[in-house]
């Protein structure tokens, strides 16, 4: 090879080079954003805000060992319906309302939710509340394992606030929440993509989950597992803008169209319209709230199954 060829191609490859890093960086520092998500350094900064109302989405045992400083403590059970053959549904307005009042909560505080599973839980709070017009929310980036790694205050003490007459502010928001007649009529609509959000195993129909019917998934419908959101090694805190593009758009999740997600139960599904719908400026995403459990008790519905 000549010199001047040499020089030539040398300079290309540190251009590569250079500008593959760059992009790189800059791929890497691109972390969501949204008015409802809060990270834990910027919780510690106003958890004993006097208008801040922090809860801890836990089991009662868990937050028994230790929580955030102040935090009131609500669980699943709390805010779905319990009775009957197919549980899990969204609590009535009244008996939220009655809930929330109970624990001190106002209409005019900020509520930030945390939990033990990555916002998970927290997500499905945040999907509860906005369906009955409550957007004062936030949702925290990570969960309580990752305020507690950093060294942050903790406390054992049952916070106990002065009831409250508690009212939704708005009426019911259904922008985000599917029902079983949608979905029926997404299975025929190539506009209109259902995605499974629980384990491959659930979808496959190798493993059938307490409370569901049947084994196997909706027909039609893709897989992508919540939990693909969530870096674990760091916390479990969402993936970069550019990672989490990547991997539903490589699915063929793209902003253009619907998307129904669903999971066992309507938990790990409001998790994924939570990325989609505050991280990734999706317009048009719906949680079906009966999810498997509904859908696996109708036998006049057909499944598919590996």
């Amino acid at each position: 090879m000549s010199w001047s060829k040499f020089i030539k191609y040398s300079w290309i490859a540190v251009l590569f080079v250079v500008h593959g890093c760059s992009l790189d960086n800059e791929d890497n520092g691109v972390m969501p954003e949204s008015d409802h998500l809060i990270n834990v350094d910027d919780l510690l900064e106003i958890y004993n805000n006097q208008n801040t109302i922090i809860i801890d989405f836990r089991s009662e045992e868990d937050y028994l060992k230790g929580h955030v400083p102040g935090a009131l403590n609500i669980y699943r059970n709390d805010v779905t319906i319990k009775k009957g053959a197919i549980k899990g549904f969204i609590s009535p307005q009244d008996t939220l309302e009655k809930l929330l009042g109970s624990l001190g909560i106002q209409a005019s505080n900020q509520i930030v939710v945390y939990d033990g599973r990555g916002a998970c839980e927290s997500a499905r709070f945040w999907w509860t509340l906005n369906f009955y017009g409550f957007d004062n929310v936030k949702v925290v980036n990570g969960d309580f394992d990752l305020w507690s790694a950093k060294g942050y205050p903790m406390d054992t003490i049952v916070v106990k606030r002065e009831p409250v007459n508690f009212i939704f502010p708005k009426g019911v928001n259904n922008k985000y929440i599917a029902t079983k007649e949608d979905v029926k009529r997404a299975i025929n609509d190539p506009a209109i993509l259902l995605v499974d959000t629980r384990s491959i195993e659930e979808y496959a129909g190798e493993f059938l989950k307490k409370g569901a019917f049947r084994r196997g998934r909706i027909p039609t419908s893709i897989h992508v597992d919540w939990a693909n959101s969530l870096e674990y090694e760091k916390g479990k805190e969402f993936k970069s803008v550019t990672d989490l593009l990547y991997d539903f758009e490589r699915k063929g999740i793209t902003k253009d169209k619907e998307i129904i997600f669903y999971c066992q139960s309507g938990t790990r599904s409001a998790h994924s319209v939570f990325v989609l719908a505050e991280l990734l400026g999706y317009k048009n995403v719906k949680n079906y709230d009966g999810s498997w459990v509904e859908w696996s008790h109708d036998l006049t519905l057909e499944v598919e199954i590996d």
